[in-house]
């Protein structure tokens, strides 16, 4: 995202009914980018519901999913063919979608 660019959200409950997406920069850090042995993924607390996440490549393919009560985990990504990988969290009781992207070398 652009420095002074503001944020449009994707998905607006108002308008879809269904799934709200927010804004990111403090929601959700992934470092470091790019890793070659371990990544952190820190959430903030609104977490204290029952989440998924998934990590997928950029062809869509699933890498990495967990359903349960976290606000921090590590991942060892050291066997991980060097790429692009999207982390999403779904958190169905706030009806919010999270992702961010980082770089495995």
């Amino acid at each position: 995202m652009l420095k002074d660019t503001p944020y449009v959200p994707l998905f607006d409950r108002e308008q879809y009914g269904s799934i709200q997406e927010i804004q990111l920069s403090n929601r959700i850090i992934v470092y470091p980018s790019p890793a070659s042995e371990q990544i952190t993924l820190e959430f903030d607390n609104l977490y204290d519901d029952m989440i998924e996440l998934e990590i997928t490549d950029l062809l869509g393919r699933s890498v990495f999913f967990t359903q349960q009560k976290i606000s921090s985990m590590k991942l060892d990504v050291e066997s991980w063919p060097a790429g692009s990988y999207i982390v999403s969290v779904r958190n169905q009781a706030r009806n919010q979608v999270l992702s961010n992207r980082f770089f495995v070398d």
